[in-house]
């Protein structure tokens, strides 16, 4: 059997299937490694030629010495956040800048500027992304998330009902201290949050990928933000999350440190199955770098190693934080089933709901995009506040009044 590697997708990956095996669509299996010779909450992958059962980046045998004439490459243009529907702004936190992305903007009014101000009752859905990742990773969900919620009765262009964060020292983002701990993560989350919604009764639900699932929680438990209805966190568990941290700083120095060009980067995250979906990829990795002039490459946006420090408070006591919530709960996983005792009890005593995807790997939000919008509207509908109908008050009676049996006249 071909040895296998881990790669670091972001500060954390992928959690591992307890079975070992992983069903792929043409219904093979493929045999898991085995926990003792790779750290468990990584996103494991094969070397750079890819198992035939994947049936990606290889040709196949047969087309080998044909010696028939290959037609030219045809060129298309790098998929964009803007063929998504979305809008970038940039929110201003005393002297920091934070990137917001929106998606379901209502069209403008004839002869203003602003957007047209969101009905009533539609609910605010808040993404953010892991380490090493930016707001662009939800780009494909939340374009299909918007969609769907404009869908809903009475809520069809109602304004920007999904916004995504770029997180301190990610993406375009600037802020004077781009330190990584978490309760300055969870601070800015509950600023921007506050800057964005429409009001304090807008219905908020927190989405948070990776190290962004711990920031949701803890922002979420801070009581900070009003009307929170939900709280989904993707693919991360304290317990396999903190199992391996022993190896991060092994697997970022086997990252490439340079690109000569985007496009390379691009590659360089399919070749390594961190992102299965390359249209997703062509969006969300060019901003993970930054282009330096001397020499002319790309580097990455965030130093990771340099958040090491912080790494262990990102998630202990991220599961008894995450039953405590007092508002709905899902979460999602790659493909995985192992919990720690502390999930696995809650999850027997019905406290939150779990979703797995086994054809995903550690980016749900993009290698099923449309999946994962379908389980956040679905989440967001069964914990949604109800609307009270006011009755009109029915008279009761006087004592006076004579019973119609007797047939007395009243007095």
């Amino acid at each position: 059997m071909a040895i296998w590697r881990a790669v670091f997708g972001e500060t954390l990956a992928g959690l591992q299937l307890s079975s070992c095996h992983l069903r792929t669509r043409r219904g093979l299996r493929l045999p898991r490694p085995s926990p003792l010779c790779s750290p468990p909450s990584l996103a494991l992958v094969p070397p750079s030629s890819p198992s035939p059962a994947h049936g990606v980046f290889q040709r196949g045998a047969s087309e080998e010495g044909r010696g028939e004439k290959k037609e030219p490459p045809v060129h298309t243009p790098r998929m964009t956040a803007t063929h998504l529907g979305t809008a970038e702004r940039s929110v201003a936190i005393g002297t920091d800048t934070f990137r917001v992305w929106e998606w379901g903007l209502s069209p403008e009014s004839p002869g203003t500027a602003a957007p047209v101000p969101p009905a009533k009752g539609c609910p605010l859905f808040v993404l953010h992304h892991g380490a090493g990742s930016s707001a662009l990773t939800f780009a494909f969900a939340a374009s299909r998330l918007a969609a769907l919620v404009s869908g809903e009765p009475g809520l069809r262009h109602s304004g920007a009902c999904v916004v995504a964060i770029d997180a301190r020292g990610h993406g375009a983002t600037t802020c004077a201290n781009e330190e990584l701990e978490l309760g300055a993560l969870a601070n800015d989350l509950v600023n921007v949050v506050e800057a964005v919604r429409r009001d304090s009764e807008q219905e908020i639900v927190l989405v948070g990928h990776s190290m962004g699932g711990s920031v949701v929680v803890e922002a979420c438990n801070s009581g900070r933000i009003k009307n929170v209805v939900g709280v989904a966190v993707i693919d991360v568990v304290e317990g396999t999350a903190i199992e391996s941290l022993a190896h991060m700083n092994r697997i970022l120095k086997e990252k490439p440190s340079q690109f000569r060009k985007i496009e390379d980067a691009i590659k360089w995250t399919m070749r390594s199955r961190l992102v299965q979906n390359k249209e997703s990829a062509e969006v969300s990795v060019p901003p993970l770098l930054i282009q330096k002039a001397d020499p002319p490459v790309y580097v990455w946006r965030t130093n990771l190693a340099a958040s090491e420090p912080y790494w262990r408070g990102w998630f202990e006591g991220l599961s008894q934080k995450f039953l405590s919530m007092k508002t709905g709960r899902l979460l999602i996983l790659a493909g995985a089933d192992r919990l720690d005792k502390e999930l696995m009890i809650g999850q027997m005593q019905g406290k939150f709901q779990v979703v797995v995807y086994p054809e995903s790997w550690h980016y749900v939000q993009e290698d099923v995009p449309a999946k994962l919008a379908e389980s956040l509207i679905d989440f967001w509908r069964r914990n949604q506040r109800l609307a009270i109908i006011k009755r009109f008050p029915i008279p009761i009676k006087s004592p006076a009044a004579a019973s119609p049996s007797t047939g007395a006249l009243p007095q």
